[in-house]
């Protein structure tokens, strides 16, 4: 049973979805028949397997077949209607970022004609067809996560951040992020540049180090070990001492948009003013980063296409394709918290 030239432009899942749908209408196969087993409906349809798989679960969501684990697959009493694919995401750690991704991603698989719904573990689809695994927090934590996904042969679309070479992944660059604001910073001629990160033990507080510290070592310049900060509660004083008139740094690289804010306010507090003292450049163009006493410079994550990129890869991965890696960033956003140097 060859597909009809006609039917030739559609997919071919889509040309073996249509074609049982009517032998079901027909009624070559009535409700509670079984079905040709996988191997005969590929010698039928002349397709591969995958194709066929693909096909069945698509009548599975449209409520024209069932299934028998091991058994096979049968024709229901009466389809179901409204029936969509579901996404499966695990988040192992919410922070403002993963929140705004994940809006946007919501909106772009309804699109798609996908459903995302949160997992509370990091288990096996499902009932879902696309599991998303979104890497963020601590090393060991998600490296935990990632055993249990691996004991249980689940394979996953990691998101944000990759973790396995081999493992598919949607990345958001932070790191080119970092780097390109701390090129931003030197270009304006600062040498004397401090750093305020987030928890080393966070993934995406090594990748943005990376990215900062990198770009530093490039152009020669060294880092003070007390020129570096990751909770300024507890360093504040130490914070204050580093930057007193005449001794500290020209400039200041954050690695978030909000540390930025509370920086400013601390240096403010103090006598201090940017950028004509102390320039300041943050990361991820919060929605306040515009309207900052001074104004911040800082990178926008492209957010919405990352989003979009990943619908596309769960259709893929829905549709039996082969996933490929893809690396999204974004671009820098230049406003008025990093001038020239004032106390080079």
């Amino acid at each position: 049973m060859a597909i009809p030239p006609k039917k030739r432009s559609k997919p071919l899942y889509w040309q073996v979805v249509e074609d049982i749908s009517a032998q079901i209408e027909a009624g070559t196969w009535r409700p509670g028949d079984k079905l040709p087993s996988e191997r005969v409906l590929c010698k039928m349809y002349r397709v591969s397997q995958i194709t066929i798989r693909r096909a069945l679960r698509e009548l599975a969501h449209l409520g024209r077949v069932y299934s028998h684990h091991g058994v096979g697959w049968f024709v229901s009493d009466a389809p179901l209607s409204g029936v969509r694919p579901q996404v499966g995401l695990f988040v192992s750690s919410w922070d403002r970022l993963m929140g705004r991704f994940i809006w946007h991603l919501a909106k772009e698989l309804a699109q798609a004609g996908m459903d995302l719904c949160l997992l509370p573990e990091p288990t096996p689809a499902g009932e879902t067809e696309v599991l998303l695994f979104a890497v963020a927090g601590r090393e060991q934590e998600v490296n935990a996560h990632y055993a249990q996904l691996s004991a249980q042969k689940a394979s996953a679309l990691f998101l944000l951040r990759g973790l396995n070479e081999q493992a598919p992944a949607a990345i958001l660059d932070e790191r080119l992020g970092m780097e390109q604001i701390t090129r931003h910073i030197l270009s304006m001629g600062h040498h004397r540049v401090a750093y305020l990160g987030l928890d080393p033990a966070l993934l995406e507080g090594q990748l943005r180090y990376r990215g900062f510290v990198e770009v530093l070592w490039e152009h020669g310049l060294e880092l003070p070990l007390d020129w570096v900060f990751a909770d300024l509660e507890r360093e504040g004083e130490r914070f204050l001492r580093v930057f007193r008139p005449g001794y500290g740094p020209t400039a200041l690289v954050c690695a978030s948009d909000l540390q930025a804010a509370r920086a400013m306010g601390m240096l403010q507090e103090v006598g201090l003013r940017c950028p004509d003292d102390v320039a300041i450049v943050g990361l991820g163009d919060e929605e306040f980063a515009a309207f900052l006493p001074t104004p911040l410079t800082t990178f926008r994550f492209d957010l919405l296409e990352l989003a979009r990129r990943v619908a596309m890869l769960c259709l893929a991965f829905y549709e039996g394709r082969e996933v490929e890696n893809v690396r999204v960033a974004g671009e820098l956003v230049v406003r008025q918290s990093c001038g020239a140097s004032q106390r080079a």
